[in-house]
């Protein structure tokens, strides 16, 4: 759900609660294990997916900033021909900070999908192996 006061640093908290949650690998899995981590990867994904809305937000609210800042600084400058203004627009201190602060909202979006479909691959993957073990309990 997207939230306005959303930042970053949420999605910190998000990674570290769910960081311990492992698929098994090489081992028996009960069907009630399964099901148990197949539901706590489901709630991973929905708070990944709502980190994701709002990281999506997020960067375009910082590249909107940007544009809206050089397109200032553009208007603004003292430059005779628009490529000395757009060279000083580019220069502008504001600018580089809000060009800035978009790549680190770019890189949290990343983050933020990576999770996601990290998430979801591992819910699919355990539902798939609760059906598998499900079928197989049905022919013995």
């Amino acid at each position: 759900m997207l939230n306005k006061n959303w930042t970053p640093d949420l999605m910190k908290e998000t990674d570290s609660h769910w960081s311990n949650l492992k698929l098994p690998t090489g081992e028996n899995i009960s069907h009630s294990d399964a099901e148990r981590l197949m539901l706590k990867l489901q709630e991973a994904s929905i708070e990944w997916a709502d980190h994701l809305v709002n990281a999506t937000y997020f960067h375009q609210m910082a590249e909107v900033k940007t544009k809206s800042l050089f397109s200032m600084a553009f208007l603004s400058s003292d430059g005779k021909s628009d490529r000395q203004k757009e060279t000083i627009a580019k220069s502008n201190i504001e600018v580089k900070n809000a060009e800035i602060k978009e790549k680190e909202a770019e890189a949290h979006l990343l983050f933020a999908k990576l999770r996601y479909d990290d998430a979801v691959r591992s819910h699919h993957a355990i539902k798939k192996i609760f059906e598998v073990a499900a079928s197989e309990r049905k022919y013995l």
